[in-house]
């Protein structure tokens, strides 16, 4: 197909929704992936249930199923309280703490303060 025909993705930006995430520790996960000893997946296991005696990965559950974790792993708690795994280097790359958001948003409003101040003659603000 020419490159004229290919038909272009659409391009979005995130919604600047504020999430909860938390590096994983030991206990945030649901339960665990069992592996048999030539690796073949056996299921996965809710930690409160009896599992097999298998290895053992820790694992989330999340609207699409069940996903591994591994240490250095963010664990997120989405809008509407759903949890999903995030690689540390995605995270790093899609977030940003909440509180520099509320600091920009701040400078920005006292910068418009001062600006009508000075059109008044009164004192100026600092962040």
């Amino acid at each position: 197909m020419p490159e004229s025909e290919v038909k272009r993705m659409a391009k979005f930006r995130k919604k600047p929704v504020v999430i909860e995430a938390e590096v994983y520790k030991q206990g945030m996960e649901d339960g665990y992936a069992c592996y048999d000893v030539v690796g073949k997946l056996i299921g996965y296991f809710d930690k409160h249930d009896p599992m097999p005696k298998a290895v053992t990965k820790p694992a989330i559950r999340t609207l699409e199923g069940w996903h591994e974790i591994s240490h250095g792993d963010y664990i997120i708690t989405g809008v509407k309280g759903e949890r999903y795994p995030c690689k540390p280097d995605i995270f790093e790359m899609t977030y940003e703490p909440a509180e520099k958001e509320i600091i920009e948003t701040a400078k920005v409003v006292v910068d418009v303060i001062n600006k009508m101040q000075k059109q008044t003659g009164r004192t100026s603000l600092n962040v």
